[in-house]
């Protein structure tokens, strides 16, 4: 992980082993260890043994409780003083316009360019999130998933209870597994929601209810985009079932006289000025396969967010779902939307070159398997990367997992409800799951995949899923990194609850990596005051399917 100050560079790791072994440790008062008479051939004039930078706005006697709290390596801080103006925008600093210290680099932002606040790593010392300016997210990100420290290493900071830590098995973002607040009332609702439209045994399910609640379409919800296309996608009207032991896999080019149907997809540009074709994230809903939709507010303000903060296009499939459409209807229809977006991308603005899947819940579970099925069959380009959100990558019904046993009952996804999911997806619940393509992590071979990014809710009983996953990836020379965000739940991606914006922004930041995508090409909209008005309204045109002006004929 690197930290950068001023364009400069400071390896953090390197200047932990550094530290010579004979200096003497002293313990604070808030059980931090801090070395004394730290000697380095590396130049640390760029940092402070102790934080002795308080925000802005603090007294001086907060500054003696900061720094007796938070001891630890950090940048050294711009003094107030020398900045009248964003480093990042240059506007000048008012009253509605606040200023901001980048705890990563030190150097003062406006709260518009410094508003994300995220965990982390343990060597700064901090005990919550932090802010950090949108120049830093990427080196922050990166930084975090430095978990191969030697065991003889000699860390001068011992993190409190509640401080982030680094684990050989990803990013915790706390020590401490209380989940927030305002999540705690979300497990009560969805079973209320889950039992009113007939989930359980003996119930007569019906989603109308859930996508009435989900469905709302607020055109200010989400990061601004420059337009929202509805479109169809060609399917056969009933995708073969696998054979019992076979790997053969279907396309539409394969099945004789198919009868054809269509599926619609979603498509997200962000405001740009380029005239070059855009990178491509085609997105899978969650939802269980049988709940959820591409028009839930919710997955419109993870596309939104994403195509805005990875300055990407997003591709939101709306897959057909069960109980109507068994397994693998799911799987292929998936994969027929890959194929689509490779063939159209030109017509959109996109780069067939640049491709990417991603999805949470289930939407992960069919991002890994369309990540396999592109290894499979040959896909023209290899993926850039996979976005996994607390995916399903084995059986969820078994005790052969800690997480399972422990979140039984949830919250939200308790097995009573994943057996039912379960059994809405396959005619045959034990023989389906036997399938490598419901059970990717059960995959004799994870080579040449795409590099993935696992994102894990603690409270959730498939957050050993990703643990596992990442371990197999990694095992068979795929890059992989994961974060478990340990005060959060299954669902929690893209709530606007808790940790939910720090996830979404570690997403879009491993995305544009992915992309290749410099901090520069990430969208200013101060650069976007004059263009035309027509232009930028499209950005809350609500998605109608009827608005035919809105629509893509291709």
């Amino acid at each position: 992980g690197i930290a950068t100050h001023r364009k400069s560079a400071f390896p953090l790791l390197h200047y932990f082993m550094s530290l010579d072994s004979a200096s003497t440790p002293v313990l604070d008062e808030a059980s931090f260890v801090v070395i004394e008479d730290q000697e380095s051939d590396e130049d640390t004039s760029e940092f402070e043994v102790i934080g002795d930078a308080a925000d802005s706005d603090s007294s001086d006697e907060e500054e003696d409780q900061q720094s007796n709290k938070f001891q630890g390596i950090r940048p050294t801080w711009v003094p107030d003083a020398s900045v009248t103006q964003c480093t990042r925008c240059e506007l000048p600093f008012t009253f509605f316009r606040r200023r901001h210290h980048c705890r990563f680099c030190g150097r003062i932002f406006c709260n518009k360019c410094c508003h994300v606040q995220a965990s982390y790593p343990v060597w700064f010392g901090y005990d919550s999130p932090q802010r950090v300016c949108e120049e830093c997210i990427p080196q922050l990100f990166d930084c975090r998933q430095q978990s191969d420290v030697p065991e003889s290493a000699s860390i001068s900071i011992v993190r409190c209870t509640s401080s982030p830590q680094i684990s050989r098995d990803g990013f915790q973002t706390s020590g401490e597994e209380v989940l927030s607040f305002p999540l705690r009332f979300l497990h009560p609702l969805c079973r209320f929601a889950f039992w009113f439209s007939g989930m359980y045994e003996g119930g007569s399910f019906n989603r109308t209810f859930l996508n009435t609640a989900a469905n709302m379409n607020l055109p200010f919800i989400g990061d601004p985009v420059k337009s929202i296309i509805r479109t169809m996608v060609p399917v056969p009207k009933q995708w073969p079932s696998y054979g019992d032991d076979s790997w053969e896999t279907y396309s539409v080019s394969n099945i004789e006289e198919p009868e054809m149907s269509e599926i619609p997809v979603f498509i997200f540009t962000p405001l740009t000025t380029s005239t070059r074709p855009l990178p491509v994230l085609i997105w899978f809903h969650g939802g269980g396969f049988c709940l959820g939709s591409a028009e839930n507010m919710v997955y419109q303000t993870i596309c939104r967010s994403l195509a805005h903060r990875t300055h990407c296009i997003v591709v939101s499939v709306e897959y057909r779902l069960a109980p109507e459409f068994k397994f693998p209807t799911q799987v292929e229809d998936a994969f027929a939307a890959l194929k689509w977006v490779h063939e159209k991308a030109l017509a959109f603005g996109g780069d067939p070159e640049r491709l990417a899947v991603g999805g949470d819940s289930a939407g992960g579970s069919l991002s890994a398997v369309v990540s396999i099925l592109a290894r499979e069959r040959k896909f023209p380009v290899p993926l850039r990367h996979q976005l996994l959100v607390y995916p399903c990558i084995t059986n969820p019904l078994t005790d052969d997992l800690d997480s399972h046993v422990k979140y039984i009952e949830g919250p939200v996804l308790s097995r009573t409800v994943c057996d039912w999911f379960m059994r809405q997806v396959f005619d045959d619940i034990e023989e389906g799951l036997k399938h490598p393509f419901a059970s990717p992590l059960h995959l004799e071979s994870h080579h040449d995949l795409p590099p993935a990014t696992i994102i894990n809710a603690k409270h959730d009983p498939l957050c050993d899923h990703g643990k596992l996953y990442a371990q197999k990836l990694r095992k068979d020379g795929v890059p992989a990194t994961r974060s478990v965000y340990r005060k959060s739940l299954h669902g929690f991606f893209g709530s606007g609850i808790g940790e939910s914006t720090e996830a979404l922004v570690e997403a879009s930041s491993a995305l544009r990596n992915a992309f290749s995508l410099p901090n520069a090409d990430i969208f200013d909209e101060e650069s976007f005051v004059n263009v035309p008005v027509e232009v930028i309204s499209l950005a809350e045109d609500v998605i109608d399917e009827e608005n035919a002006t809105n629509a893509l004929s291709l």
